[in-house]
């Protein structure tokens, strides 16, 4: 109790605003809506709305319609209307994107209505070549920003300025251009020797934690060296100002005991809403709920397998993707990352059975075993999901997303 007094006014404010919530939304069907068009895949990465129309972007070559034949071409980047279908025009006046290993990894819709990509691609405009990172005007498909970077994992545009994330994290203009002066590229160095597999540092999400920081996840066990001095966990905040990590005795850090410095987590995702982090990590495998202002964890819900993205659903729920075999359901709150069995194991219990996608409550972050759409039938599993309203959008690497007959390549929707 602070000694401010409470005006009855504001007591009466209060009461109004909880006997008026928007009640909690139902999630959808899990059947997934037939008649969507998808792609050929290997992989869909990132799903992004724009009005009535959704973009995807990934690794494809071609849009298939819902039963699964060949429509168009699309070097890793579409769009679909409301209903699902292919916008022929918008994705026939998209640059070709070119290039080896081309992938679109990364959506971003920045408040200027430009749609930002990021990932690995070249593009030619006007006899000129680009890569790596474009600016789309999302009504027409043309080309508003042209960029040269390195090749990226993340992208986040702003009213100010483009973020985009490799193994460096650069700041550009909202035009076009290079790597802005003046602002420090911090790195991200990742320790093989915690893990049983190599992997690429890079910096894999990032969103606005405040109006001076940005909050950044990624594939990484130290920034900008790999002495003491420079150790950071799964994420790290950074001055929108001035490039500059947090780093040191006294920084900003997830304190929870998933993300232990010896451990082998690393973050893929993070969403911020109402001064809480939601981050989605890989390694030791879970979920957590972060206070922004302390880095203390709410909850943390372990998987047994990467938790790749995150969506959230209304106001009461969060929508999980990942390569994860169960999740957990009850637990102690423990925050070891260590409840679900391993994936082979007979038995789930004490986590819920549910493969590559599900629900959980968004103050306790434990399953709902009421929703149980059925993704399959590859190994990684759901690498992008997205809500819309009361829909759930959802991309990876799956040829179905439930029971019945109808495929869904790499890209579909529950609603």
């Amino acid at each position: 109790m602070t000694g401010k007094r409470v005006s009855v006014a504001a007591v009466f404010a209060v009461v109004v605003m909880v006997a008026t919530a928007t009640p909690a939304l139902a999630l959808p069907s899990a059947v997934a809506d037939n008649g969507v068009y998808m792609v050929n895949g290997p992989r869909v990465d990132d799903i992004v709305q724009v009005g009535s129309n959704t973009w995807i972007g990934g690794a494809f070559s071609s849009v298939q319609n819902g039963s699964g034949s060949t429509v168009a071409s699309a070097s890793g980047l579409t769009v679909f209307n409301g209903a699902g279908v292919l916008v022929s025009s918008i994705n026939s006046a998209l640059p070709n994107f070119g290039g080896s290993n081309r992938d679109i990894y990364d959506l971003s819709l920045g408040p200027n209505g430009v749609l930002y990509a990021a990932g690995t691609f070249s593009y030619n405009i006007g006899g000129n070549s680009y890569r790596n990172l474009v600016g789309i005007d999302p009504s027409n498909g043309a080309v508003v920003a042209k960029y040269t970077a390195p090749t990226l994992k993340s992208v986040l545009a702003t009213a100010n300025y483009v973020y985009a994330g490799g193994q460096k994290l650069q700041r550009y203009q909202l035009s076009g251009g290079g790597p802005t002066g003046g602002w420090h590229e911090m790195t991200a160095f990742i320790n093989d020797s915690l893990r049983g597999h190599t992997n690429a540092p890079s910096f894999r999400e990032i969103d606005v934690a405040s109006s001076t920081e940005l909050i950044v996840v990624g594939q990484f066990d130290s920034i900008d060296g790999t002495d003491a001095a420079h150790q950071k966990k799964v994420a790290v905040m950074v001055n929108t100002s001035t490039g500059q990590p947090d780093l040191g005795t006294g920084s900003w850090t997830l304190h929870c005991n998933c993300a232990m410095q010896s451990g082998a987590a690393f973050g893929l995702a993070v969403e911020v809403a109402n001064g809480i982090a939601y981050v989605a990590a890989g390694g030791n495998d879970w979920v957590a709920a972060v206070n922004i202002s302390s880095g203390n964890v709410v909850w943390q819900t372990d998987v047994n397998g990467s938790a790749q993205d995150l969506a959230l659903f209304g106001d009461s729920q969060i929508i999980v993707g990942g390569h994860f075999t169960s999740i957990e359901q009850s637990g102690t709150g423990d925050q070891n990352a260590s409840e679900c069995p391993a994936r082979t194991a007979a038995s789930q219990a004490p986590c819920l059975l549910q493969p590559r996608l599900a629900a959980i409550s968004r103050t306790s972050g434990l399953a709902d075993g009421s929703w149980h759409p059925g993704v399959c039938c590859q190994y990684l599993g759901v690498w992008a999901t997205m809500v819309d309203g009361g829909t759930v959008h959802v991309g990876g690497e799956f040829t179905r997303l439930d029971n019945d007959p109808g495929p869904e390549n790499y890209y579909g929707r529950y609603s």
